[in-house]
């Protein structure tokens, strides 16, 4: 799976590269840009380490840093692209500040939330070698605590997603504009397709053998 979702970012990026070029790099930077690059390229990082943990060690005490690197890389690139649902929520909004404060509390409280779990279930972690003649990280229990940060994931962006069409129903009348329809709608879907992601991994933690557990991470 991890190679699968290397080469998914790979043809992604090749196939966007000229939209991105002309969009963003050509362009100012600013808050919402740098946040675009830290969300669109952390996992060019994370990806290649996720492959190493998975492929390559057998040291627990390697597999343990390596882990922690990638989980680091997750939550700087996860958080990246939720502000930016964030800001584009806001702006749909009218650049509400109430609405604006409110989100930042509930990111903030989930932000919290996730930094409690991910330093309480480090203790947890106990690998051992692959039960095959395989190489690569094998932990030999389930760590369903991380359940919760995909749980987290899954409020903020239910909340996002009510709010935009909440938004996009009042404004029913003005969607006859192909560039307002296209502001909602695409932004509904995509955060339907990350909220439906979000759900399939608390499941996959859960349900599934802890081999795959982070099958759907990258």
């Amino acid at each position: 799976m991890k190679v699968i979702g290397l080469a998914v970012l790979v043809f992604d990026y090749c196939i966007n590269l000229e939209a991105e070029v002309d969009l963003t790099w050509g362009r100012r930077w600013d808050f919402v840009r740098i946040l675009f690059a830290v969300a669109r390229y952390t996992p060019f990082i994370g990806v290649p380490v996720d492959l190493i943990y998975s492929l390559g060690p057998t040291s627990p005490r390697l597999c343990l840093s390596l882990y922690q690197v990638t989980s680091w890389l997750n939550v700087i690139g996860t958080v990246a692209a939720e502000s930016l649902l964030l800001v584009r929520t806001y702006t749909l909004w009218g650049r509400n500040r109430v609405l604006l404060v409110s989100l930042l509390l509930l990111a903030l409280g989930c932000i919290a939330g996730s930094a409690a779990v991910g330093a309480n279930a480090v203790s947890f972690f106990k690998y051992q070698d692959p039960p095959l003649a395989t190489s690569g990280c094998y932990q030999t229990q389930r760590i369903a605590i991380y359940a919760v940060n995909y749980a987290m994931l899954v409020l903020f962006e239910t909340v996002i997603l009510c709010l935009n069409v909440f938004q996009a129903w009042c404004h029913r009348g003005q969607l006859g504009s192909r560039l307002i329809t296209h502001l909602y709608w695409d932004g509904i879907v995509y955060v339907l397709c990350i909220l439906a992601i979000s759900i399939a991994n608390i499941v996959v933690i859960n349900f599934l053998p802890s081999e795959y557990a982070e099958s759907l991470d990258t």
